[in-house]
């Protein structure tokens, strides 16, 4: 039921994707990622914060013990015809 205004897609290494999840009853949460690695067709690492409207990054909005930057790495691979994601999160700093 979310909608996802998006600020900035800059869809390259040291590129940046904000956007901002907007609840039905217009609460917003915003995030940020910065792609570090796109290796199509297999690999996209990127760090992901959340953030306010000013690219600020920030506490996550409901656990303030969620870690400030995360890197995160796809990974897809074909396996029986169908392609097969694996998500990696790592907290960093």
């Amino acid at each position: 039921g979310m909608t996802i205004p998006v600020i900035t897609m800059d869809f390259r290494v040291c590129g940046k994707f904000h956007y901002c999840l907007k609840t039905p009853d217009n609460q917003e949460i915003w995030a940020i990622w910065y792609f570090k690695e796109i290796k199509p067709p297999e690999k996209l690492v990127y760090i992901q914060s959340f953030s306010d409207k000013n690219e600020n990054i920030s506490n996550h909005p409901m656990s303030p013990t969620w870690p400030l930057k995360v890197l995160s790495t796809i990974t897809f691979t074909e396996k029986n015809n169908k392609t097969l994601l694996e998500l990696v999160w790592q907290p960093i700093e």
